[in-house]
């Protein structure tokens, strides 16, 4: 589990170079009776005169961002124009109408999409209701055949093509009723009548994804598109005149495939129009430029077919090179220079369902001189377009004059005055008069403007940075180190910073006094005592976890801090009712959400055995994201007269075992102590030990057995020429890889010859496995390893211990005087080599047995090679 790097707003993370600078600094002895520990301080003008460009920088962006257009604060600028338009209140006039193909219709016709059929009978319907325009926003790229009209039509063929089949009277009805049937089928051809009947509009649509083909337009482009005179801008009189120069020039070209209707269909439509998506948040594009020529819009194309006009009739007005509106007949359309309109929604668009005026409902059939637009509800290109083409008809626009950039970049220089050079030298309460006295003003002229005049000033960029500039001025002014409370937050800050310091070089206790200093009020210090907490929880120091927990709750709820004490509070309770003093079990992180403990640089991630000197934990090295296995031994579980000699064995061990460097012994990295732990960092194996195969249900082959003992015989040659004496060689002590490999671990008990003598009388080593002279207390040296592993072999052959006895006394008793009963006896089936190995091994006789690892380990081999 890995660990969020402390932050506090005075520094970076532990081990970013802001705090490694810092560290640095502390380490420098500060200055008798300086308040800054040692860190220097800027001289308050510099501070000020940072703060006041700070500012200044503030106005300059949202001043940039009003002149380019940028998205940032167009969320903000629509929802007070959509406001405004609720006041305003604008109702439809009603020469607009929404047929919706929704749900109900869904329901009653099958899913969609409908059968051409329906949308003919949909047209017939609304071309008998008097419909002055309608639009169809369905797209029909390509002819569709019915597979039963091809067959109708074969049908009748033939029967015209056989002579004197249509003399039969009965002939002549099936030839009839078959006529009727194909005309019914016939779903392109009766849309085609259809719309030759009615004044329809049909969508193209813009397929960006396409790749665009080159080489010159095709025919019905031509036809459906204009140019119009470029205006030759001049950047420096728009400028002059107060107009923003980025946002009054042509608009973009857009690319892409164009998709039309079938041809036949496009022949027979009154207009089409190019389907577009509300663009610019509450801007319209009317006409769109494409490859030098421009398309008009849906909504344009409706206006016209509801004036009787046609694209040719739009004429373009400018005035000193800028677009200001289209014009045909007796309408007047407002435009941006990307021949856009601001699209000012109409509450109360009439909308009926598709099904109801197919069925000629009453409330559906005053239809007579209406523009319809014909979609699927929830369309919001559909819905927009509605909305344009009923602003359009309405012949009421919400504009934005020529002189409103000028107006809003002034007011946005005027706010900046006051962010920059006044709230920084005023009161707070003085601020908020200045704040009040110059929004009230500004939002209720551009309200009134839009609400009574449809005159629209982008009112909410300035005010807020009237407003922000504000609150940050008050902020600063309060937390500021030039203010009257700079001394003490100076102080509180040195405070947060040398505790950082103490907390990322171990020093926990020396921290939490500094932390202590700091108001816990202040969300800042209490997240550090927070990460302090988690800290102590790490390193299993429960009681100073809770008292930090405690001190963060008199300041009312932080984060989980409740939950962590409550369950702090519930592990010790359980661990005094199960009688566990100072147990390292508390290295197992409790229940989820728990905190992984550390042992010095090491997460303990879970427990995974139990050796002769203590727990073994997988654990993990964060510093290069190794998992190792971390044996630890709890100090405080030994007798205080034996924890010196117990300690200073274990290192003995962590010493030995480190001058150890062999393919078949496990690699010691790292060793150390903490609180009441010893621990030892070793090389985690994918693997298990030798023990799960002394079961006479899941032995080992006798040569698997014979390889695995031929790997410890070597691995003890090697650690017995370097003075190293296993002394507890086991099947526990054996690890078997998954690849097959065999080594050697937990050289618990080794002593190092060179550095000491023998403990006469003291017993070290697992009983079962124990040479005679280790029962007997003697001198043990390497023979005393191969006698072990002679025992080891005996078990994987066979199953059972060749020593065994009631109690442990019996057993070294049969180790010491007692007889084995012989290997072919309890495993028949054993290798006659490996019975004599196996004798030679287990004779208590040292000048019998092996003294050498590297003789066992050529018989072995040697045996190996008999059975192959």
């Amino acid at each position: 589990m890995g660990r969020k790097p402390l932050e506090t707003p005075c520094t970076g993370p532990i081990g970013s170079e802001r705090s490694q600078t810092f560290l640095f600094m502390q380490r420098r002895p500060p200055s008798i009776g300086s308040s800054s520990k040692g860190v220097t301080a800027k001289p308050p003008q510099v501070k000020r005169q940072r703060q006041g460009g700070l500012r200044l920088h503030k106005t300059i962006v949202f001043l940039l961002v009003t002149v380019f257009g940028l998205t940032a604060f167009e969320p903000l600028e629509n929802g007070f124009y959509d406001f405004l338009l609720g006041l305003r209140g604008t109702e439809a006039t009603g020469r607009v109408v929404l047929v919706d193909m929704d749900e109900k219709s869904a329901e009653l016709l099958g899913p969609r999409p409908w059968p051409r059929t329906v949308m003919a009978d949909m047209l017939e319907r609304l071309t008998e209701a008097g419909a002055r325009a309608v639009v169809l926003d369905v797209l029909y790229g390509e002819k569709h055949d019915e597979p039963g009209l091809l067959e109708v039509r074969n049908a009748r063929r033939a029967i015209r093509e056989k002579p004197g089949l249509l003399n039969n009277a009965d002939i002549r009805e099936i030839y009839a009723y078959l006529g009727a049937a194909e005309e019914r089928l016939d779903g392109d051809g009766r849309l085609l009548r259809e719309t030759a009947r009615g004044k329809v509009v049909y969508p193209i649509a813009l397929l960006p994804g396409k790749t665009e083909k080159t080489g010159p337009l095709p025919e019905f482009l031509l036809e459906n598109s204009r140019t119009f005179p470029e205006p030759e801008r001049d950047i420096r009189a728009d400028l002059a005149n107060l107009r923003n120069p980025l946002r009054e020039g042509a608009p973009e070209e857009v690319r892409g495939v164009i998709e039309r209707p079938f041809a036949a269909l496009a022949e027979r439509a009154a207009a089409l129009g190019l389907r577009v998506d509300e663009a610019g948040g509450r801007w319209v594009p009317l006409l769109v430029r494409h490859r030098g020529r421009y398309l008009p819009s849906l909504a344009l194309q409706a206006a016209l077919g509801f004036a009787g006009g046609t694209f040719g009739d739009v004429q373009v007005q400018e005035r000193d090179g800028v677009v200001k509106a289209l014009r045909f007949g007796h309408y007047r359309v407002p435009t941006d220079g990307g021949y856009r309109m601001a699209l000012e929604p109409a509450r109360g668009l009439p909308r009926y369902s598709f099904s109801d005026v197919l069925e000629g409902s009453p409330q559906a059939g005053s239809l007579r001189d209406k523009l319809v637009f014909v979609g699927r509800s929830g369309d919001t290109s559909l819905e927009a377009a509605a909305q344009a083409a009923e602003n359009i008809v309405r012949a009421e626009h919400i504009v934005r004059p020529p002189w409103a950039f000028g107006v809003e970049c002034g007011v946005l220089l005027y706010f900046g005055v006051f962010v920059s050079f006044v709230f920084p030298r005023v009161r707070p309460r003085v601020g908020a008069a200045i704040v009040l006295l110059s929004l009230l003003p500004w939002l209720g002229v551009s309200s009134m403007l839009l609400v009574r005049q449809g005159i629209w000033l982008m009112a909410a960029t300035p005010a807020l940075l009237l407003g922000a500039g504000f609150v940050t001025a008050v902020f600063w002014r309060a937390f500021s180190p030039t203010s009257p409370r700079g001394d003490m937050d100076e102080t509180v800050e040195s405070h947060k910073m040398l505790g950082l310091s103490l907390q990322s070089q171990g020093m926990l206790d020396m921290a939490l006094e500094k932390f202590m200093r700091c108001p816990v009020k202040d969300r800042s210090v209490r997240e550090l005592l927070y990460n302090l907490a988690l800290d102590f929880e790490r390193k299993r120091m429960p009681k100073k976890a809770m008292r930090v927990y405690e001190h963060i709750l008199t300041a009312g709820k932080f984060r989980d801090v409740r939950e962590r004490l409550e369950s702090l509070v519930n592990r010790a309770s359980s661990e005094l009712q199960a009688g566990l003093r100072g147990s390292d079990s508390t290295l197992v992180p409790a229940g989820e959400g728990g905190v992984a403990p550390t042992l010095g640089r090491y997460e303990v991630l879970k427990e995974i055995g139990r050796g002769a000197m203590g727990t073994v934990y997988l654990a993990r090295d964060p510093r290069i994201n190794r998992e190792v296995a971390l044996k630890t031994i709890a100090l405080d579980h030994v007798d205080e007269g034996e924890a010196a000699e117990v300690k200073k064995r274990f290192f003995q061990e962590a010493l030995a075992a480190g001058k150890l460097s062999h393919p078949h012994i496990m690699t010691i990295y790292d060793v150390g102590e903490e609180h009441d732990l010893a621990y030892m960092a070793m090389e985690l194996l994918e693997g298990k030990d030798l023990s799960e195969h002394t079961a006479r249900d899941n032995l080992l082959s006798p040569k698997e057995a014979l390889k695995a003992a031929s790997s410890v015989a070597q691995a003890l040659e090697y650690a017995h020429q370097r003075g190293v004496i296993h002394r507890d060689v086991k099947p526990a002590n054996i690890m078997l890889a998954g690849d097959g490999s065999v080594k050697v671990a937990d050289f618990g008990i080794a002593r190092v010859l060179e550095s000491s003598g023998t403990l006469t009388g003291t017993v070290l080593g697992t009983p079962s496995y124990m040479s005679p002279e280790q029962v007997a207390g003697e001198k043990v040296e390497g023979p005393s390893d191969f006698f072990s592993l002679g025992v080891v072999l005996y078990e994987l052959l066979s199953g059972e211990k060749p020593f065994q006895g009631d109690s442990v006394a019996s057993i070294m008793y049969s180790i010491s005087r007692g007889s084995y009963v012989p290997l072919r006896k309890v495993a028949r089936k054993t290798p006659e080599c490996a019975v004599r190995i196996v004798e030679k091994l287990l004779s208590k006789s040292l000048k019998k047995r092996y003294r050498s690892g590297e003789t066992l380990a050529r018989d072995l081999e040697a045996c190996l090679q008999r059975l192959k």
